[in-house]
């Protein structure tokens, strides 16, 4: 059974922090290949642990073994937004991705969401097969695409990030409503 619950830097041990970032970096490094190039790290360690720091990753654990993580956040008055989502590539099929999606949009409709917002990076001139596998896992799932953007057009902020991509990319923006 999967247990599905918000992380807390000073009640999880060393060891689960550092399975849990290597499957983040492993799955990233595997998924975003044709986005970023070989040897990508989506993350360094120091953020991640900001990111948990502010209650906003929750991790997907088996038998008291982490198997996986989000980043949910508050992204406005009515949508929540989540991503660095990630499984344990060993463990493929077994439902961790689908049970911490699922969780966190009943977390973010009890804090008041009424949608919740997700992007796919993919490359624009080549289709990657992983792309269109999250796609359309996000689409049976309820989401629905809204539009596309460049990076440097939905991240400003990040415009030296986006000098790093490999080829011309597109954020793929989706949403759901929460019930």
């Amino acid at each position: 059974m999967i247990k599905i619950e918000q992380i807390d830097l000073n009640k999880q041990s060393v060891s689960t922090l550092n399975k849990m970032y290597e499957i983040l970096i492993h799955a990233y490094a595997e998924t975003e290949r044709e986005v970023w190039g070989n040897n990508y790290a989506r993350i360094n360690f120091d953020d991640y642990k900001d990111i948990i720091n502010r209650g906003e990753i929750f991790g997907a654990f088996i038998e008291g073994k982490i198997v996986g993580s989000v980043h949910v956040y508050k992204k406005d008055n009515e949508a929540y937004s989540f991503g660095l989502l990630s499984a344990d590539f060993d463990l493929k099929g077994k439902g961790i991705g689908k049970s911490l999606v699922n969780y966190i949009e009943k977390y973010a409709l009890v804090n008041g969401a009424k949608f919740m917002d997700l992007e796919i990076l993919r490359p624009i001139e080549i289709e990657v097969p992983f792309k269109v596998f999250l796609k359309n896992w996000y689409t049976k799932m309820g989401y629905k695409f809204v539009h596309s953007g460049t990076f440097t057009e939905l991240k400003p902020n990040e415009a030296a990030k986006a000098d790093k991509l490999i080829q011309p990319c597109a954020f793929d923006c989706y949403r759901k409503v929460l019930k």
